[in-house]
């Protein structure tokens, strides 16, 4: 991987955490309301009001309610300190880590009653469709509440049947949460490259277009220059043959009027002697002072 791959990475790793910050802020945020619905459930119509379910949402819920005022936190503050930056990704990812490990022990508390495994299926269905995560951070995610779910089912399950149907349901669709995330996180991917590209090009060409227009004004600039010391006499000064011709075009040549010309010749008395007794210097000063 070159130079220009690895800054492209870890842009991409900081553009996904800012993505993920606003994603879980609003997924926090629903989670804190389902949960509130299913304490006031519980708190009027439950028989017994403080059951392990109420423990478990009440749980959700503060879990929630942290991940959401972790987030405003790091909103508040510089968001583009890269120290504090990484400090608040191991954060987030541990926050939705323990909102997947509930999934996991909800699902095994479910067994003694339900018997279904929504609870974890729900649970990692929003983390892989709604958080852009790597394949290493997939499974950093997932390796602790997969791994308290399949090694507390048997605990908690009594039918071995159902076990095994959990066990092989939980491996397909944990399959596909895999194929989700990972489809999900290489479009980002591809999006972002293919922005990062736009940007590049557009960058170079604008910097072209600057080139190109230095150069056009050296060009002018040189052209200007050269027609100057085409058409001036380098030792007077003052225009040459070519400079008169090009006036005379100009000004005479080019007018259907009838015109007047006047052509006054001027010449330096003794300048050849002059010249050749005091030198070719002091002659040339003799010109340019006429």
């Amino acid at each position: 991987m070159n130079l220009t791959n690895i800054h492209k990475q870890k842009d991409l790793e900081w553009k996904l955490f800012y993505e993920n910050i606003t994603r879980s802020k609003l997924f926090a945020k629903i989670v804190i309301l389902f949960e509130a619905i299913l304490i006031l459930r519980n708190v009027l119509f439950a028989n017994q009001v403080f059951n392990i379910h109420f423990i478990m949402y009440v749980i959700l819920l503060v879990s929630s309610v942290i991940m959401l005022v972790f987030i405003l936190r790091f909103e508040k503050g510089d968001i583009y300190d890269e120290t504090r930056c990484k400090k608040y990704q191991k954060g987030l990812h541990i926050l939705v880590s323990i909102f997947l490990l509930w999934g996991a022990v909800m699902t095994l508390i479910d067994q003694q009653g339900y018997g279904h495994v929504m609870a974890f299926v729900v649970n990692a269905m929003c983390v892989s469709i709604l958080f852009y995560t790597s394949k290493r951070s997939f499974f950093q995610l997932f390796s602790i509440p997969v791994i308290v779910l399949i090694g507390g089912l048997p605990f908690f399950q009594a039918s071995q049947p159902v076990m095994i149907g959990h066990y092989v349901n939980l491996s397909v669709f944990l399959f596909f949460c895999w194929l989700a995330s990972k489809i999900i996180y290489t479009s980002y991917y591809k999006i972002f490259s293919d922005q990062v590209l736009i940007e590049e090009s557009n960058k170079k060409l604008a910097e072209n277009m600057s080139e190109n227009s230095r150069i056009n004004l050296q060009l002018n600039e040189a052209v200007e220059q050269l027609k100057r010391l085409s058409t001036i006499d380098e030792l007077s000064q003052i225009p040459n043959r070519r400079g008169f011709d090009e006036y005379i075009q100009k000004y005479i040549g080019l007018s259907n009027k009838s015109q007047q010309l006047s052509i006054l010749m001027i010449d330096i008395d003794g300048f050849k002697l002059y010249n050749d007794y005091y030198g070719h210097v002091a002659g040339d000063r003799i010109i340019r002072d006429v």
